[in-house]
């Protein structure tokens, strides 16, 4: 089993608690795509939250709930076809033109 998440995502982080208790996302170290400037405030983090899951759809490859980049390369991972090579991963990526800049 393979779970994918961009620490931008603000899909795997919603949740109500959020609106009263402090995520353990927010404390260091932060993801590597989060603002080290994050923080946490009662109500007001998960408000941000919450808007941010229309906002995460938006994001380039690689980031916030764009996972385009990463289905090859995790299907790979987790289920290759036999005698599949990293070189027939990166050339299945550039034919699906899914390879962030």
């Amino acid at each position: 089993m393979l779970y994918f998440h961009h620490p931008s995502d603000p899909v795997g982080y919603w949740n109500l608690e959020t609106l009263w208790a402090r995520p353990e996302w927010v404390d260091d170290p932060v993801g590597y795509d989060v603002s080290p400037d994050v923080g946490w405030f009662p109500i007001v983090t998960w408000g941000q939250i919450s808007g941010d899951l229309i906002a995460g759809f938006s994001a380039g490859p690689g980031f916030g709930h764009n996972y385009s980049i990463d289905f090859v390369s995790g299907w790979a991972s987790v289920a290759p076809p036999q005698g599949w090579t990293a070189d027939e991963t990166a050339r299945l990526e550039a034919h699906l033109d899914v390879v962030a800049d």
